[in-house]
């Protein structure tokens, strides 16, 4: 009778990485090894020295890679005991979708988003009810606490800035931004993964949100204008600095 392996190591048929952003091929191929069946829900990863052997990468780079799947829900980090594949469900998600586009492409969206997103704010300011303040509130307070969890807050992300265009009552902006809503999300999300995989401080995304916010409850078109502006600049700089 074999002895049986300690982790699933025996099951993975791991390639060493030679891309320029290695911690998206890394999660890609072990999303592959999930969908393959390879890794199962409740399987234990090897530990991340044995990860960056396999892989030819640094530990920095596997540390990248598993707290991006750990943000999105394919991972599961149990201190003390070890990194296991969690039920993937709907928090599986296509990487090939996300990281898809080509950087020109990535560089005229958040342009555009700047031209649109930034007066979008000012008029939210100026021209906000207190229905659509309630609003935002509820949606800030639901990015904060998917940040603060460690979860990927994408959807609250994404749903934050439509709920601005929104307020703005300015119908041009919201169906334009509802026009792109698709590529928006996908940006949004792009940025928040990026973010987690060490491009930025989740916190402080949450911290440029939150200025944000303030301004605009407190109905100050120049603050919130500026404050857009630097969150939208801050995006791009860590983008490009991935």
């Amino acid at each position: 009778m074999g002895i049986k392996k300690k982790y699933g190591e025996g099951k993975m048929d791991i390639k060493p990485i030679r891309k320029k952003r290695v911690y998206q091929a890394i999660i890609e191929q072990i999303q592959q090894f999930i969908r393959q069946g390879q890794l199962k829900p409740g399987d234990k990863l090897p530990s991340e020295r044995d990860l960056a052997e396999k892989f030819q990468v640094s530990r920095t780079t596997i540390k990248e890679a598993i707290a991006v799947m750990e943000a999105i829900g394919v991972l599961e980090i149990r201190p003390g005991v070890g990194t296991f594949v969690r039920e993937t469900g709907n928090h599986f998600l296509d990487l090939n979708y996300i990281f898809g586009d080509d950087d020109t492409e990535i560089q005229e969206l958040m342009e555009f988003r700047q031209a649109i997103e930034v007066e979008a704010a000012y008029y939210a300011a100026i021209r906000g009810t207190e229905d659509g303040k309630r609003k935002l509130t509820q949606l800030f307070s639901e990015l904060e606490k998917e940040v603060m969890s460690g979860k990927l807050p994408a959807k609250s992300d994404f749903s934050f800035h439509m709920q601005i265009s929104s307020m703005s009552q300015n119908a041009l902006f919201l169906r334009i931004m509802e026009f792109i809503s698709d590529k928006l999300f996908k940006s949004v999300t792009k940025n928040a993964v990026n973010t987690f995989a060490g491009a930025g401080d989740p916190v402080r995304v949450l911290q440029e949100h939150r200025a944000i916010y303030e301004a605009i409850l407190s109905g100050d078109g120049v603050k919130a204008r500026q404050a857009m502006r630097y969150h939208l600049e801050s995006v791009i700089a860590r983008y490009k600095g991935i």
